[in-house]
């Protein structure tokens, strides 16, 4: 009944919350579509795309537009203090027994990274988001019940595709990018001596889940013309909780590994996968890790204050034969935000009274370039508001604009572009601030989020995501090695891989290690999200000289010999 939905680039997904409230109940009440249910905080229903406006924000509150995710990147494990934990026999902790959850491109299941010594899979199940039950009538899977789009093969199923000549016919599930395939070899691959390599939790059960892309009409509203791969968090959200379902029925512990990362929001922690991060932050034997994304270095990120001077200024620079972008400012309800704009060819627009309900489709004649803009003075994540612009066809050139505070308290504001990869001519700013980069989930204090380090000298990359977040709140927590990881490649043999999607996978597998190892203790210890955290937190290296925490890399850098010695002591 809702696969119609999901799949179909007619009907628009919108996220709402389970209480009622949502100003769009009555409205898609009215067209008899039913909800679906995400997990115990949201539901999902649609709506016909032909009847709403092409900027959805004229009819749509901006928290129920289900946000974007992308993936984030581009002899570690020692470095980390793993290997010696590996090495430890009184340990004896490699995963075995524990779920790695791998939410992703994918995985390139014939890979020997992901396979016993035996042959068979690592591999418990595998959701294909992509692939549905008419489109290989011969092959083998199951449909979901839980979700009803996908196909899911088990391990049995996998099995036999590797003992047949052609796996694909009976498993058609690809990585297409190997961005997947990387991030579980990192996290959980077996070891290859030959090639040098072992993930951090090589006998680890993997549930993989291959994301679908997002649907073009959440890529038209952002203004994006991307060249990587773009999820929509309404599947990511739904992946978590099959994922979720599957640890309670097995009774097995899980370490998630939340690989892909937004740009949108408040970046305070409050998007509907962060408050889902947030509840499963409570729930014990499962743990959600994330990185801080790879935008510090990119000038996509601009932050003022008003103080005694109520007004302020941000410039970006559009480079020739640019598509149409988006730009989101987020200020603090202490003080009404207003905008101005003013186009390359001097042409201007005054200040645009902030009103609730505000929107405005502005006309550049001189640059032939049309601005749209929307004022969300009440419901913004958190209670903060938003002005969202939307530049189509832009003329190249610097484009100002001017800010204004009401008021005499104290304020602030934030402004984030669309991040590396999601257009086709970058968008930079000319004063950005590198700090408050950090791409959801990872601005949720309740999640781990990981800051890239070098592998070689253990220093913070400077393309990683600085903290802290929106509200001033610690984040990130942790750093760990992240650059020139080994992984395995979607193809064949292995590759280098770098970024915060590395750094992620590596803590992943390592919350798995002590997961299993809190399983063996007398009585055994089930413990969750913060347990572990603070397991790995009491652990971690503070070089001196340094004050902790920070922006860079939260509590220091993730030492997990350490924490196991730490808790001895």
């Amino acid at each position: 009944m809702y696969s119609n939905y999901i799949l179909s680039e007619d009907y628009g997904d919108f996220l709402l919350s389970n209480t009622p409230d949502s100003s769009l109940d009555d409205l898609l009440a009215a067209t008899n579509i039913p909800f679906m249910q995400v997990n115990r905080l949201f539901k999902v229903s649609w709506f016909p795309l032909n009847r709403l406006p092409n900027n959805l924000l004229s009819m749509a509150l901006y928290s129920s537009i289900p946000k974007l995710y992308i993936p984030q990147s581009t002899a570690a494990l020692d470095n980390a203090g793993i290997l010696q934990v590996q090495e430890r026999p009184a340990l004896g902790v490699t995963g075995n027994g524990v779920i790695i959850g791998i939410i992703d491109s994918g995985i390139n299941y014939t890979h020997p990274a992901f396979r016993r010594s035996d042959g068979s899979s690592r591999i418990m199940f595998l959701w294909d988001q992509t692939i549905q039950p008419e489109d290989y009538p011969g092959a083998a899977g199951t449909a979901p019940s839980l979700f009803p789009y996908g196909m899911i093969y088990s391990q049995a199923d996998i099995d036999r595709a590797l003992a047949s000549e052609d796996p694909f016919s009976i498993v058609p599930s690809r990585d297409d990018t190997g961005h997947g395939t990387a991030v579980a070899g990192v996290a959980a691959g077996s070891p290859d001596s030959n090639a040098n390599f072992s993930g951090v939790a090589p006998e680890a059960s993997l549930v993989v889940v291959k994301l679908k892309p997002a649907k073009q009409y959440l890529i038209r509203q952002a203004c994006l013309s991307p060249s990587i791969p773009v999820y929509e968090e309404t599947d990511i959200m739904c992946a978590i909780s099959w994922m979720e379902d599957i640890s309670f029925r097995r009774k097995m512990p899980l370490s998630l590994c939340l690989s892909c990362q937004s740009w949108q929001g408040a970046h305070n922690g409050d998007s509907a996968l962060e408050q889902t991060v947030r509840l499963l932050s409570t729930l014990p034997g499962l743990t959600l890790t994330t990185g801080t994304g790879d935008e510090a270095d990119k000038a996509h990120h601009a932050f003022g204050e008003f103080r005694n001077n109520r007004e302020d200024s941000v410039e970006l620079l559009v480079p020739e034969n640019a598509s149409a972008f988006s730009a989101e400012i987020w200020c603090p309800p202490v003080a009404l935000l207003s905008a101005g704009i003013q186009a390359p060819s001097g042409d201007r627009v005054a200040n645009i009274p902030a009103r609730l309900g505000t929107q405005e489709s502005l006309q550049f004649l001189l640059d032939r370039t049309t601005v749209e803009i929307n004022y969300e003075i009440i419901r913004g994540e958190g209670g903060n508001q938003m002005i969202y612009l939307r530049f189509l066809t832009p003329s190249p050139g610097i484009w100002r604009l001017n800010l204004t505070a009401s008021g005499t308290s104290d304020s602030f504001f934030h402004l984030w572009l669309p991040a590396y990869g999601t257009l086709d001519k970058d968008v930079r700013l000319l004063r950005p601030d590198p700090f408050t980069t950090i791409m959801g989930p990872g601005n949720c204090i309740h999640c781990f989020t990981v800051a890239v380090n070098n592998t070689a000298n253990t220093a913070t990359e400077g393309f990683s995501g600085r903290g802290y977040n929106f509200l001033d709140l610690v984040t990130p927590s942790i750093a760990a090695p992240g650059s020139n990881l080994t992984a395995p490649s979607y193809i064949e043999g292995y590759q280098s891989f770098t970024g915060a999607s590395a750094c992620t996978a590596l803590t992943t597998g390592c919350c798995a290690l002590v997961l299993e190892w809190a399983r063996s203790l007398t009585p055994p210890k089930n413990y969750g999200q913060n347990e572990i955290r603070t397991f790995l937190l009491r652990g971690a290296d503070r070089p001196s000289g340094e004050s902790f925490p920070n922006p860079f890399s939260g509590y220091g850098n993730l030492n997990l010999e350490q924490s196991f010695l730490s808790f001895f002591a």
